[in-house]
């Protein structure tokens, strides 16, 4: 999801650490402000190139915001990211697949949530790091934070942010694998730095990392497992890489990236026999069953959010299976014209054709708690099935590795749908001959 390295993560570099009870606990609260004398700054950023083995190419850029501003800080930001109805688009394309319920505002939700957590960020486009005035932390644990930031920056200077595919407006699963090796790198920084400086343990980290507060613990599931996915999962990644080949194999890294959630959750899908995912093709939907769709939302999901919405559908010990065998996907939502009506088309490519049996069995089990209490009437053929009701009509049809599901509010929109796709005589046909990983930026 580029709507969760961007939406659901907010904005690249932000520390997110709650004021969680360990850190009264551990004798680390504090009233102060996160300023920081000249001397200070040099000394952090002297900890930060000698544990990353990075250097400094110029000063660093620092700005301090008061808390109490955060919000406005924030909102402004979200209001450069997106055009003014693009996170409404996206929230109804996520209440399509299932990931969030009907009516949630993501804007509101990422609103809370930062304005809660953010201990610090790095802006990588305007290449400034800013912390925060008047948060409840220690002089020491802020300096923790402060060092997660200057490797953001350390990264910037010597590998170019802004040339990483971080904001690609259609696949966001990419995007993601790349804030993780990102935020993987600064997070084992400041973990190998706060066990040497402040002797907090990996394990104390992680508890203020994934103690929740309101905001978190309020927000979307989907949202929560993608705001800490790039923390929690980033980390694993990155110490494999160092583990194997020190820093020097992190830096080369950074020139061959991850292309997938899968290759950060299964490094030797990255390490080894490369696993890059296949590109999925789908046909434009703007007219169809006598309707006029205007598109809401072309994107990728991913091994990570396929496992999410599973989780979702049919529990997290179920839902490692149908979503590990990930080959490759697409989906689009559209809505009609003047209406509320929405179609979903999601293409999905696996490993074997036992992964794809498996998605296929997990998902017409799934989709109907979906729909909640609503009765489908199951209509099933060789390679397909079909879910009717009186207000939407689902369709899942397969062919070898392939698995295709549609979803239309009648059966004569539904019968449009499948002749996009049928009209040419080859099936499914949804995957390129090409792997995706021929189209990466350079």
């Amino acid at each position: 999801m580029r709507q969760a390295a961007a939406v659901l993560l907010g904005l690249l570099g932000w520390a997110v650490f709650s004021i969680g009870e360990l850190l009264a606990e551990e004798g680390l609260v504090a009233e102060q402000d996160a300023l920081y004398s000249e001397e200070e700054l040099a000394e952090l950023e002297k900890a930060a190139s000698e544990v990353r083995e990075l250097g400094f190419q110029k000063e660093v850029d620092y700005e301090v915001v008061d808390k109490s501003s955060l919000r406005g800080v924030i909102d402004e930001r979200v209001k450069e990211e997106f055009p003014a109805d693009k996170l409404e688009r996206i929230s109804l394309a996520y209440a399509k697949l299932g990931l969030i319920e009907k009516g949630v505002s993501l804007r509101e939700a990422m609103l809370s949530l930062y304005s809660e957590q953010i201990a610090a960020f790095y802006d990588q486009k305007k290449r400034k790091l800013y912390s925060i005035k008047g948060l409840p932390f220690s002089k020491e644990f802020q300096k923790v934070l402060m060092v997660h930031e200057l490797t953001h920056a350390l990264q910037d200077q010597n590998f170019d942010l802004t040339t990483l595919p971080l904001e690609l407006e259609d696949n966001d699963d990419r995007a993601m694998a790349a804030l993780s090796l990102v935020e993987g790198d600064a997070t084992l920084v400041f973990t190998q730095y706060a066990t040497r400086e402040v002797r907090l343990s990996l394990k104390d980290i992680l508890a203020v990392v994934t103690t929740g507060q309101k905001g978190l613990t309020e927000a979307p599931y989907a949202l929560q497992k993608n705001l800490m996915f790039p923390y929690l999962e980033g980390v694993r990644f990155v110490t494999r890489l160092h583990t194997e080949g020190g820093w020097e194999a992190v830096n080369k890294a950074f020139k061959n990236l991850p292309e997938s959630t899968e290759q950060i959750m299964h490094p030797d899908k990255y390490l080894k026999e490369r696993d890059d995912p296949v590109a999925i093709v789908l046909p434009e939907f703007g007219s169809v069953g006598g309707k006029e769709w205007e598109l809401q939302e072309d994107n990728v999901l991913g091994e990570l959010n396929i496992k999410v919405l599973f989780t979702q559908f049919i529990g997290s010990l179920r839902a490692t299976r149908p979503s590990r065998g990930w080959g490759g996907d697409r989906f689009r939502v559209y809505r009609v014209k003047g209406d509320n009506d929405t179609i979903l088309i999601w293409g999905t490519a696996w490993d074997t054709e036992k992964d794809r049996e498996e998605f296929v069995t997990r998902y017409l089990q799934g989709v109907r708690k979906k729909y909640g209490k609503k009765e489908f009437r199951t209509i099933e053929e060789k390679d397909s099935a079909t879910l009717v009701s009186d207000e939407v009509v689902i369709w899942l049809g397969w062919r070898g590795k392939e698995a295709l599901v549609l979803e239309a509010p009648d059966g004569t929109t539904l019968a449009g749908m499948l002749w996009k796709f049928v009209r040419g005589g080859s099936g499914l046909g949804i995957v390129e001959e090409a792997p995706a990983a021929s189209a990466r930026d350079e």
